[in-house]
């Protein structure tokens, strides 16, 4: 049954699969690391920037422009920019870049942890940032934004499956009902 199943809807399965893959490729790196497997980069901070820029962004209905709180820092003798996004809340003034660059602007010492994949990217992706030793980028919020767009497609794709699976059964019994 699972065999003419995967016969008839090899195309819509195969789709799952490589949506599946692609975001495996990119989030389960992300979930699956310890703080102990990240890279440690240490320095004295050369500048950091919060300022807001419009982007598109696009959706399965078209792109839409929005607001983007962007925080752009630079450690000194590191050549690598170290930046952090996020969709302006203009209701929430107080936002999480405003701190972390007062956090980094009074720190003498500033620790950002890397993903080892991202080791020769020139931005590489944060996964914490240490302010004099006080981390003021969690770990834990980064890993869970991986975890939710992968929790996200797979219930998509479970769906998906379930609805394949449910037509085909009930197309059968359709056929045989029909048939005396």
């Amino acid at each position: 049954m699972l065999l003419q199943i995967f016969k008839k809807h090899y195309l819509s399965i195969l789709i799952i699969i490589i949506c599946f893959s692609v975001v495996g490729y990119y989030s389960l790196p992300i979930i699956w690391t310890n703080k102990s497997d990240l890279i440690s980069i240490k320095g004295i901070l050369s500048s950091v920037d919060v300022y807001s820029e419009k982007q598109n962004v696009r959706r399965t209905y078209g792109s839409q422009e929005k607001d983007f709180l962007i925080c752009t820092f630079y450690l000194s003798g590191v050549d690598k920019k170290f930046q952090l996004s996020q969709a302006f809340d203009i209701y929430k003034p107080e936002n999480k870049y405003i701190k972390l660059k007062r956090a980094l602007n009074r720190a003498d010492s500033i620790t950002v942890l890397i993903h080892p994949m991202d080791k020769d990217e020139y931005t590489p992706k944060i996964m914490s940032v240490y302010a004099d030793n006080t981390e003021v980028i969690l770990f834990d919020d980064t890993q869970n934004e991986s975890k939710s767009r992968f929790s996200i497609i797979a219930i998509i794709a479970v769906v998906m499956l379930s609805v394949i699976l449910i037509l085909n059964i009930t197309k059968k019994t359709t056929v045989r009902s029909s048939n005396p």
